[in-house]
C-alpha cells in the first residue's frame, strides 16, 4: 500500500491562543495596564518618561536610554512600572499623571466617567518610545454585565459528628 507521509516543516505554523494586539488599557480608577506587546516594545524597562505632545493629544511612554536619563537625571520624575505577577504585562497608577492640568492643561481625559477603555499604541523604534492618542473629555462607558451570585454550598465533609447519646452506658477502656 503506498503511503503519503505528511511533513510537519511544510504545514503552516500553528498558533495557540490569539496573537494580540499592542494596546494601552485605561481603567475607570486611573490604573493604566499594558498589553503583552506593549511591554515588550519597551524591552523590558522597570521605569519609563511620560511625555505629552498638546497639540495632537498623543502621550509617549519612553524606556530609559542615555538621551531621555539627560532630560530627566532626577529618579522622582520617572514613572515605575509593575510587573504582573502571572502575567507579562506592566502597569502603574496613572490617576494623578491623568488628573495634571499643569502638563494636559485643557486636554484632560476624564477616565472615572469612560470607564475601562483601551487605546492602540503604535511604536516608535527610533525614539525608543510607545504612543498612543488620549482623547479629549469623557467616553462612554461600555456595557458592564453584573455578575450573579453564586449560591453558598456547603463544604462535603464539613458535617459536625453527633454527640453520643445521654442514654447508653459510656464503657472506659481496662
Amino acid at each position: 500500500m503506498p503511503v503519503t507521509f505528511v511533513k510537519r516543516s511544510s504545514l503552516p505554523v500553528t498558533r495557540i491562543g490569539k496573537a494580540g494586539s499592542m494596546s494601552i488599557t485605561i481603567s475607570g480608577n486611573g490604573q493604566v495596564s499594558l498589553s503583552k506587546l506593549a511591554t515588550e516594545a519597551l524591552k523590558g524597562a522597570a521605569r519609563v518618561a511620560i511625555g505629552f505632545d498638546a497639540a495632537t493629544g498623543t502621550v509617549a511612554l519612553y524606556a530609559p536610554s542615555p538621551r531621555i536619563e539627560k532630560l530627566l537625571p532626577k529618579k522622582e520624575d520617572w514613572v515605575t512600572l509593575r510587573h504582573a505577577k502571572k502575567g507579562v504585562s506592566d502597569s502603574f497608577a496613572g490617576s494623578a499623571i491623568l488628573r495634571d492640568k499643569d502638563t494636559f492643561g485643557a486636554h484632560l481625559y476624564d477616565f472615572k466617567a469612560s470607564g475601562n477603555q483601551t487605546f492602540a499604541v503604535a511604536a516608535n523604534e527610533k525614539e525608543g518610545c510607545i504612543t498612543f492618542s488620549l482623547p479629549k473629555g469623557k467616553l462612554t462607558p461600555k456595557p458592564v454585565v453584573p455578575r450573579k451570585k453564586k449560591a453558598a454550598v456547603p463544604a462535603a465533609g464539613a458535617v459536625a459528628p453527633a454527640a453520643p447519646a445521654t442514654d447508653e452506658p459510656i464503657l472506659e477502656p481496662a
